[in-house]
């Protein structure tokens, strides 16, 4: 069961979210004269706390004058049950909040229990419009039925670990291990898709793993350069036309309502740092094989050097190549200077299409001193993206700065 809890400012939005949303249900209030009119319900709790205020005055005004939690038991545990089941569910999740002493584990701590038991609270019963799933929130009065302050501190982790107590108890698949389990299958899907591949492309890898029923997004720079990538995995209602739906901004992973970085997948060979090299240790054995040769689109680009152009046409494979290369040398390149990183996609290009002298041109400007010997070429036995492997790794050499010392 997943649960989530923060302390809040604006209960009366909360309360009318809670009580009128379509197919919201009201399982029960605690402490309060129900009305159909969820306003009603809100006033009745900010009209205890006025009162409280003037026997029991704070010394500090209360900001976050409510608590609100959202319970999510998996589908497989409710489908048959009742509104009494759901009303027990918050029962027990209310009674384990107030259980929990954080004194217990940190004698220093500043944070006190609850009393939301013995606190104005609602109740409602919610279905996740995409995945179906049906959910409770519950709102709680701030000040409780003594006119004292519910500890907010650390409020979220309280209700993880009283979710988790109960998943326990009741023999739940806990939070935890739900999301181990979908790290697991997030990670061998993305393994399965990269055995699957020709060639690795950040376009041929989002198609395959949209196929599979995820959205692919991914985080570049203004060189190209991808910095990171997340997974959506879409519902099985939900409407397909969210797989198109891409934000190059995003850098975590997504499963239905979850969310998950990308680093925290098993491993760390699907970073987007070093994923084309697990790619290339996956296909070892077919790219040794020299009877599956590999074709590889050529994509033109402009490059100017000194007011000329030079057109060049390189597989798309080999940008990757690039990138790659640029990640695997940060003590000669800072990969964060985004000229610096133009200016070694450029230079390999051109040493790519034999263009020595615009190399060493765009070399020299940006404070390399490097050059090309008079026998650079591509090797008989190399093909297209072990020799621009090769230019990648000569350009960024190339394009090192220079360090000169200062004369005394």
């Amino acid at each position: 069961m997943i649960a989530k809890g923060s302390a809040i400012s604006h209960g009366a939005t909360a309360i009318n979210y809670n009580t009128n949303k379509e197919q919201s249900r009201l399982v029960c209030v605690h402490g309060l004269d129900y009305t159909p009119e969820a306003d009603d319900l809100w006033s009745q709790m900010v009209r205890h706390q006025m009162l409280m205020s003037g026997i029991k005055p704070k010394a500090k005004p209360v900001i976050k004058t409510a608590l609100r939690f959202e319970l999510s038991p998996e589908n497989k545990y409710t489908e048959k049950w009742t509104m009494d089941d759901w009303k027990r569910l918050a029962e027990e999740f209310l009674k384990e909040m107030d259980g929990f002493n954080p004194k217990e584990k940190n004698p220093a701590s500043g944070a006190r229990p609850t009393n939301l038991c013995n606190s104005q609270y609602v109740v409602s019963l919610h279905a996740d419009s995409k995945s179906g799933i049906r959910h409770l929130h519950i709102l709680v009065n701030r000040i409780d039925n003594e006119g004292n302050t519910n500890d907010a501190h650390k409020i979220g982790e309280r209700a993880v670990h009283a979710a988790n107590v109960i998943s326990e108890r009741r023999g739940w698949t806990t939070a935890q291990e739900r999301r181990d389990d979908n790290i697991a299958n997030i990670t061998n899907t993305c393994y399965d898709v990269l055995r699957a591949m020709d060639s690795f492309t950040w376009s041929q890898y989002k198609a395959k793993l949209k196929e599979r029923g995820y959205v692919v997004q991914v985080r570049t720079d203004s060189s190209g350069l991808v910095r990171g990538y997340s997974i959506r995995k879409v519902c099985a209602n939900e409407s397909t036309s969210l797989l198109d739906t891409e934000c190059s901004q995003s850098s975590t992973i997504v499963k239905g309502n979850s969310v998950y970085k990308a680093s925290e997948l098993k491993g760390r060979g699907l970073l987007a740092s070093r994923i084309v090299s697990t790619w290339r240790e996956l296909h070892k054995q077919t790219e040794n094989n020299p009877l599956q040769p590999k074709q590889h689109r050529p994509v033109p680009q402009l490059i100017t050097v000194d007011g000329k152009s030079y057109k060049v046409n390189i597989p798309a494979e080999c940008m990757e190549v690039i990138k790659e290369e640029l990640v695997k040398h940060p003590d000669d390149i800072n990969i964060e200077d985004e000229i610096a990183v133009a200016n070694v996609i450029k230079v390999s290009l051109l040493l790519f299409c034999q263009y020595l002298d615009a190399a060493t041109s765009i070399s020299e400007s940006c404070g390399g001193g490097g050059g090309v010997s008079s026998g650079w070429g591509k090797k008989d036995d190399e093909d297209e993206l072990a020799w621009m492997r090769r230019c990648a790794r000569h350009a960024i050499w190339m394009c090192k700065p220079i360090r000169r010392n200062r004369r005394r």
